[in-house]
């Protein structure tokens, strides 16, 4: 079965057209070449990523080949915020929005995204904008965002990632980030919140852990023969009197943000085989936010994206089901959201990918990051929100302690995006019972909680780990 496939639809006609016809009368600036004009006074954006060393990468020394082609995304503020958050945490008293309403409201006039859109076409780079007036995404080359943005781009090596927590590692790499602050002329600078993709560091990570293997020489007390099923779900956390009154999904779409490509082939076999459920029929719709994911693959997270599509797709069988595949990095996540948000297609919208937000505050201390990073997921949520879209992301398997993943501490640490005011983080239980782990050891769940490792820290011998900070 070949899946549908969209290119992401932008507005980018009348954008352009406003350019040619009146961008000289909203500002001044020299072309590349003649120089001519006086130049606007520049005035720096944050950007997402920026330089890396303190999270292991090491500088090259080498200058990123100008020909390396690149995507930017320009994260636009949102006007009238106070309003709108307001609204939003209301419940929209007056309605929920089409998302020509909210571009009137709440994005930036058509008038910005067309000057910011010629400022760049000065420099040789293609740009399209949401239909949210919310996001302008450029392409071109390293050389060409040099000269646009006032920036030198330098090669990283990125260490390789071992193998943990029955997930796959991750090769050595080698990337490209920007050493130096992305400059704006004024009048452009005042309205953009962010800029991102002047770094490709492959930024988040699938929040799916599995069980460590056993200490050598230890035994299992038993072997897991079956899994919980989808009607598991529905029958553990009482959504069976829903699915009685006919609560199939039938004319709603499911939206999955994903990093990670998935085959569609994969979860229709699963629906039809394994758990023998009628589907609609050519239900996925595969979206490619800035290139896409890539190939499918284990090692890139593509067996998350499988889980997603497979659970949610069996819980709501008649529903249409659009997977964004976006590349992993600062621009490509928060693209994707904002290409959900700005078609306004999906009816709910979830993620399974994030980091911690210990991690964040790391980077944004450390001057890596920005914290206007952050700040652009909640303008996507908050827009998901004023238009009716359900929007949720994974808390993580780590439950409150997701900073054990990427950074390898123990302290209370909730995700990002999922801390987001604006969106619903949703994680699963740890179901109540005793859990066998050796012949000799098991660990008693006395109450249904919520999901976390922590219940098997004490346990770390069977591990094989030498203490218990060192296991968790």
């Amino acid at each position: 079965m070949n899946p549908l496939t969209w290119t992401r639809p932008r507005l980018a006609g009348a954008a352009l057209a406003i350019a040619s016809a009146g961008s000289l009368l909203a500002f001044m600036i020299a072309s590349p070449a003649s120089g001519a004009a006086r130049p606007e006074p520049k005035i720096a954006v944050p950007q997402g990523i920026g330089a890396a060393a303190s999270a292991g990468t090491t500088p090259t020394g080498v200058f990123t080949p100008g020909s390396t082609p690149e995507t930017v995304s320009f994260i636009l503020k949102t006007r009238n915020s106070a309003a709108l958050q307001a609204q939003v945490l209301a419940g929209m008293p007056a309605g929920f929005l089409s998302v020509r309403q909210f571009a009137a409201r709440f994005g930036q006039p058509a008038g910005n995204v067309a000057a910011l859109e010629a400022f760049l076409h000065r420099f040789g780079l293609a740009t399209t904008s949401d239909a949210d007036g919310l996001e302008v995404a450029a392409t071109g080359t390293a050389d060409q965002f040099n000269q646009a943005l006032q920036v030198q781009q330098e090669q990283f090596n990125v260490p390789a990632l071992a193998a943990r927590h029955g997930m796959a590692g991750r090769a050595a790499t080698q990337i490209h980030e920007a050493i130096d602050e992305p400059l704006l002329p004024a009048n452009l600078a005042r309205f953009t919140l962010a800029i991102l993709g002047l770094s490709n560091y492959p930024t988040f990570g699938s929040m799916t852990l599995h069980e460590p293997a056993l200490a050598k020489g230890a035994k299992a007390a038993v072997v897991q023969t079956g899994n919980l099923t989808p009607a598991d779900f529905a029958s553990n956390y009482n959504l069976t009197p829903l699915i009685n009154k006919g609560a199939n999904g039938a004319g709603e779409t499911v939206g999955i943000v994903t990093l990670a490509s998935v085959d569609p082939a994969t979860p229709e076999f699963f629906w039809s085989n394994i758990l023998k459920i009628n589907t609609k029929p050519n239900r996925i719709t595969l979206d490619n936010v800035d290139g896409g994911s890539g190939p499918v693959s284990a090692q890139s997270g593509s067996d998350e994206t499988t889980l997603d599509v497979e659970q949610s797709g069996a819980l709501a069988p008649q529903s249409n089901i659009v997977v964004y595949q976006a590349p992993n990095s600062d621009f490509g996540f928060a693209d994707a959201f904002f290409t959900a948000a700005s078609q306004n297609v999906a009816d709910t919208v979830s993620a399974s990918w994030g980091e911690s937000e210990t991690a964040i505050l790391a980077a944004v201390d450390s001057g890596q990051e920005s914290d206007a990073f952050a700040n652009s997921f909640d303008e996507a949520f908050l827009e998901m929100a004023a238009q009716g879209q359900s929007a949720f992301v994974s808390s993580g398997d780590f439950g409150a302690y997701t900073a054990a993943e990427d950074l390898g501490t123990t302290n209370l640490s909730a995700g990002n995006p999922d801390s987001s005011p604006f969106i619903t983080a949703a994680g699963g239980t740890t179901l109540a019972g005793t859990i066998p782990l050796t012949a000799t050891d098991s660990a008693t769940i006395a109450a249904q909680r919520t999901w976390g490792w922590d219940w098997l820290w004490p346990h770390f011998a069977d591990f094989g780990a030498p203490s218990e900070a060192t296991f968790a």
